[in-house]
Order: C-alpha cells, then structure tokens, then sequence
C-alpha cells in the first residue's frame, strides 16, 4: 500500500481490434511515491456514458521501470482481435535484456 503520492503519466489510448464493440483500452504507468512505475491496462465499455469494465496491471520482469507498447504494436489474433505486445527492456553497464508480453481483451476483461 502506498501511504505517499501517486503519479499517472505516460497515458496512450490504444488502437487495436477489440472482440467487443464499443470498447477502448487505455495503457498507462502508475507510480507509487518512490516505488518504480508498473504499466496498467484499462478497458472501458464506451458504447454510451464511459463505464470501467477491467484493469490490469502487466508487472515488469524487470525491478526499474514499466512496458510499452513494442515497435510492431499488435499482434493480429483474427479479424475481431489483435494482441497488444509490450516491450520490457533493462540496461546497466554491461548487459542488456528485453522480454514481450501478449495482451488481449477475452470477453471483455484484460487477458495476458
């Protein structure tokens, strides 16, 4: 729990193929006082009045810092579907990693 502030920042509306209709998922990091941001996910029933319908965190591999979107974007699943892939990434003096996750919407609820 986190006793200080909280920033949200970074916030990317993202365009991709949702199962269904009338929905948005929204990505942002979210960072508690000092702790180091995590990417969340949020989906939203926008058909009439925008109503909350799931969030989700996507938690990083890596301890400093949180996901974007990759360079590809998404991942085409159907017609009525795609992925978001979000791209991870760690660098210190002498190593680099990279690691993807797959996300998509099933049924309404964020699924990864």
């Amino acid at each position: 729990m986190c006793d200080g502030d909280v920033t949200v920042e970074d916030v990317d509306r993202v365009d991709m193929h949702l199962s269904g209709k009338g929905q948005m998922l929204i990505l942002f990091a979210l960072t508690p006082g000092d702790e180091p941001s995590t990417s969340v996910l949020a989906l939203f029933d926008v058909s009439d009045a925008p109503k909350l319908l799931d969030i989700a965190e996507a938690p990083s591999p890596f301890p400093d810092g949180h996901g974007w979107p990759s360079d590809g974007g998404l991942l085409h699943l159907s017609d009525s579907m795609d992925a978001l892939v979000i791209s991870y990434e760690h660098h210190n003096s002498n190593e680099s990693a990279q690691e993807y996750a797959p996300v998509f919407v099933d049924r309404g609820k964020n699924s990864n």
